[in-house]
């Protein structure tokens, strides 16, 4: 330190005690604590030339403690900074997070809240936060079970039933039948000469119109609806193309008969007669098989039976 006399001025440290020379420390060398508050031995102030002692003593005291005031402050403040360095930052409550990446300045990212929105006068209305109330639930079991089915519905009828087809067949045969009858009756009384030749030939041929006539409605039936009815149907039929072949047969055997004039119209030995009688037993065997199958179904239904010789 420089005194009013221009010589060096000595002082002590405060803290340690231990004299100082050199002017402008702000830290003691011996101690490393901040100067303040110097002593200055009284050996070393000096007088100011020209003035009064007395005044300028004071003044130099006054300018000393304005320095040492202005070097303690500093040192001071310095050493607050040094021993009680600055601490983090710490984030208010209130400041706005950090932006996430992908987050553009000037946006607020998702799920921010502003904390005071400003007012806008067309906001709707807050919604209710309360909970809505819950559908009632049924109390009633389920069914996991499958459908009970319904009635089923009766199934439209597309063709005939059984028993129409057993009513239709029947008549067949009971046409069947009567030509049967005919046959016999004709050749019987030809035979013993109870009707004359011309008389039993026209016999024979109503008895080949009427078994036409019973294959021309015989032809119209399936027999779908009957159990084995297609197996009966082909009988009957073979039974009855037999038998107006036998017929034929019969008249040129009554042609013969009228042309001997004998009676009894002999029979066994002539050929229109023999082969009469083969076809006649084809037949028999078809109608055999036929009235095998009838006559279950007939009783089932009410309807007539027959035997082989009937048909």
């Amino acid at each position: 330190m420089i005194g009013v006399m221009g010589a060096r001025m000595a002082f002590s440290c405060r803290n340690c005690g231990k004299p100082q020379n050199r002017p402008g420390l702000k830290f003691c060398p011996d101690c490393g604590l901040p100067i303040s508050g110097a002593v200055l031995p009284d050996s070393f102030l000096g007088t100011a030339a020209g003035g009064p002692p007395g005044r300028r003593r004071f003044g130099l005291l006054a300018a000393l403690m304005v320095t040492a005031i202005a070097v303690a402050g500093g040192a001071g403040a310095l050493t607050g900074l040094l021993r009680s360095p600055p601490g983090p930052a710490r984030l208010s409550a209130q400041t706005a997070p950090a932006r996430g990446p992908g987050v553009l300045p000037g946006t607020t990212p998702a799920g921010a809240r502003a904390s005071t929105p400003p007012p806008d006068a067309t906001s709707p209305a807050p919604v209710s936060a309360a909970p809505a109330s819950p559908a009632p639930v049924s109390t009633e079991p389920v069914s996991t079970g499958p459908a009970s089915p319904g009635p089923a519905s009766p199934r439209p009828s597309t063709g005939p039933s059984e028993a129409d087809e057993l009513q239709q067949l029947a008549a067949v045969v009971r046409q069947s039948s009567a030509a049967r009858r005919i046959t016999v009756n004709a050749t019987g009384g030809v035979g013993n000469c109870t009707v004359g030749t011309g008389a039993g030939i026209a016999m024979m041929n109503q008895s080949i119109r009427t078994r036409q006539a019973a294959l021309s409605e015989v032809s119209s039936l399936s027999g779908g609806a009957v159990p084995g009815g297609p197996a009966l149907i082909s009988d009957l039929v073979q039974a009855m193309n037999y038998s107006i072949s036998a017929d034929h047969h019969f008249i040129t055997w009554m042609r013969h008969a009228g042309s001997a004039g004998t009676c009894p119209a002999p029979q066994n030995g002539d050929p229109a007669w023999d082969a009469g009688m083969r076809l006649s037993g084809l037949a028999m065997t078809r109608k055999s098989r036929f009235v095998t199958g009838w006559n279950p179904l007939a009783t089932q239904f009410g309807l007539r039976t027959y035997t082989a010789y009937d048909v």
